[in-house]
């Protein structure tokens, strides 16, 4: 199989998981709602043609993912002082083990729809890169052929903040990468968020 996946997963510990939206509705909720969304999500990816890594964070916590998830899924922790080093060693991991084309996906974006997944791994026939933003400033997706994967695009980055997706496109300019560019899909951080997606999902099963 030529195209990988990478699902960026941290381990719903209470209080650790969808901080943010926590406060609204507590700890306990947030890590339901946290679970729900990873399995919407991979429910998703069932009707993709790629293999599917489930990037666990923290490193500690392989058991407990494998408990949760089950042994379906190749497991690879996430290893870095930040985010940027975390995802430089698992597209790393993914083409040295002979990958053509690798994303890396989110783990809170329900919404997100095979149509979209198989996009972004077409659009890498033509683009050294794809990216996905999402309405909040970051992107919900970044992919990338072996033979144009580059570090530096997660270097000098000011990760969680409304300017991931910029910075990001600042970077791939830089390096004279051609790219492209999805359309947006929210990611579910706060109660707005929440909100909203419950009521595009009300719409959606009214219609």
């Amino acid at each position: 199989m030529k195209n990988n996946i990478l699902l960026f997963v941290k381990y719903p510990n209470k209080g650790e998981v969808k901080t943010r939206l926590a406060k609204s509705i507590g700890d306990s909720k947030a890590v339901s709602l946290y679970k729900y969304f990873l399995d919407e999500i991979l429910l998703t990816l069932r009707g993709v043609s790629a293999a599917i890594w489930i990037c666990y964070y923290p490193e500690t916590s392989a058991d407990d993912m494998v408990g949760w998830l089950g042994d379906n899924y190749y497991y690879v922790p996430q290893i870095g002082q930040d985010l940027g080093e975390r995802l430089q060693h698992c597209f790393k991991m993914s083409f040295e083990k002979g990958f053509q084309k690798t994303i890396v996906l989110a783990s809170d974006i329900p919404e997100i729809s095979e149509e979209i997944i198989n996009n972004a791994f077409n659009s890498l026939d033509d683009n050294d890169v794809v990216i996905g933003p999402s309405y909040d400033g970051g992107y919900y997706l970044l992919g990338f052929r072996e033979q144009s994967y580059v570090t530096g695009i997660f270097d000098d980055i000011v990760w969680s903040t409304n300017r991931v997706f910029k910075e990001t496109l600042t970077k791939m300019e830089s390096y004279n990468l051609k790219y492209s560019v999805l359309q947006k899909v929210a990611d579910i951080d706060t109660i707005d968020d929440y909100s909203e997606y419950l009521m595009r999902k009300q719409k959606n099963i009214a219609l």
